[in-house]
């Protein structure tokens, strides 16, 4: 019983230590442009394959090349708060996810996410996702993400972003 209670405590001090080690990212908080550059790859399933084979050639070849790994460029604001610097700034609007801050500095952080859900999407799929951010000043940072997405079928995303402060007050977010 001794030896449960002593690796009980040992854990919850290494525990606290790491936490306690964790640093808020040295940026500017305020309204952020983030641009992103994401691919998805996915195998379509036969039921899918079907619908798509009656769609008109241009929506179809948009929709294949969507989940083929072409890439796509998406730009967003998003309001970074004092408090987003010790879990997860820079936000997409729509990532609804558990997050859990890994490791942080001030120039960098690695955040996992679970249970993440496309906004509007209650079909049972699920998804996990690994953040990472490295800071280059305080107005610019960069980062990559890595999400796996499981339930009717499984999909990788992987992507690249770019952020740039642009200003102080959180006006003109998404």
């Amino acid at each position: 019983m001794r030896k449960a209670i002593f690796v009980a405590v040992l854990c919850l001090s290494a525990s606290a230590a790491l936490t306690a080690q964790l640093q808020p990212l040295n940026v500017k908080t305020g309204l952020w442009q983030v641009t992103e550059v994401s691919t998805v790859t996915a195998a379509i399933p036969p039921e899918l394959q079907a619908r798509l084979s009656q769609l008109p050639p241009a929506t179809r070849a948009q929709l294949q090349s969507r989940f083929e790994g072409t890439p796509h460029t998406t730009t967003y604001n998003t309001c970074v708060t004092p408090a987003d610097l010790a879990k997860l700034p820079f936000q997409g609007p729509n990532e609804k996810c558990n997050w859990t801050t890994l490791t942080s500095t001030g120039s960098d952080m690695e955040v996992h996410g679970t249970a993440c859900q496309a906004a509007g999407n209650n079909d049972g799929t699920r998804a996990e996702a690994d953040v990472r951010i490295h800071v280059i000043s305080s107005e610019n940072a960069t980062g990559s993400v890595q999400i796996t997405v499981t339930g009717n079928q499984t999909m990788n995303s992987s992507a690249t972003f770019t952020g740039t402060w642009r200003g102080a007050t959180c006006t003109g977010t998404n």
